[in-house]
């Protein structure tokens, strides 16, 4: 008799290790559905490029605004449509460095936020000559700079960034270098680059091709309103001197918020 108590034993033992592993992996294979599930709606939540998008500007033949907010461009001066970096024909736009840029006007205010994303791809012919990329200012006089994307003449054509004291005036911009975030990277002539400069909640940062290249901290947290300032202007400076981009632009987005990382990422890829 004792053998059949031990079978018997044995039998629930093994029945019950069984029915515990059977457990375990169904416990364990919806984890893993969970986590996947979980990772998959972060991969895709995290970028949204419509979200807080002001203007977008393809350059596909033409300056329009393809957000659908009808914020169109006027071409000024030596402006021509190019290749993009993928080698396709009118689908980008190339500045003649003196003439060149294109201006947006803005009567009702639609580019006016505390927070901004600048992003764009540009490729430069001569990385000696001063560049204005896109800069919110009033292109007939100079005045009202909220923001503004450059290119340094003295410092191998690195980018920069000017975000002026929301207690500046609305007046004619006065240069000031603690405005200024530079990329730390020199340019290279002939060469697309990722640009993504970033102000908000007293946080400016400059990206280059997907990467965090330059940072400050600014001691006010949005950005100037000068509800004067009508203008955008994209591959110069204003009226009086031009600053017109020599080289190629492509991909123009402004945002009113700040871009995530996942976002900047996903705009560099564009280069890649």
């Amino acid at each position: 008799m004792e053998w059949m108590r031990i079978c018997c034993m044995t039998k629930i033992v093994y029945l019950a290790g069984n029915y515990f592993m059977k457990f375990s992996t169904s416990i364990l294979a919806l984890l893993s559905i969970i986590v996947v599930a979980g990772c998959k709606k972060n991969s895709t939540s995290d970028i949204n490029l419509s979200s807080g998008l002001i203007a977008y500007y393809p350059f596909n033949g033409n300056a329009n605004d393809a957000s659908g907010n009808n914020l169109n461009g006027t071409i000024k001066g030596g402006v021509t449509f190019s290749n993009d970096v993928s080698g396709k024909a009118n689908s980008a736009v190339t500045f003649d460095g003196a003439t060149g840029c294109i201006v947006i006007s803005d009567s009702l205010g639609k580019f006016q936020s505390n927070a901004v994303s600048v992003a764009f791809l540009a490729n430069l012919v001569n990385i000696t000559n001063r560049a204005a990329y896109v800069e919110k200012i009033n292109f007939g006089d100079a005045t009202g700079l909220i923001y503004g994307v450059g290119g340094s003449a003295t410092d191998n054509g690195k980018f920069e960034f000017a975000v002026p004291s929301n207690t500046q005036n609305c007046g004619a911009y006065v240069s000031n270098s603690s405005y200024l975030t530079t990329s730390t990277n020199d340019i290279i002539p002939n060469k697309w680059y990722s640009v993504v400069a970033i102000f908000s909640d007293s946080l400016q940062q400059f990206f280059v091709n997907g990467s965090l290249n330059a940072s400050s901290k600014r001691n006010f947290s949005s950005l100037n309103q000068c509800t004067t300032n009508k203008d955008l202007v994209i591959g110069g400076w204003w009226s009086g001197d031009i600053v017109s981009v020599n080289g190629s632009m492509d991909e123009v987005r402004i945002y009113n918020r700040a871009l995530n990382q996942d976002e900047i990422n996903e705009l560099g890829k564009l280069i890649k």
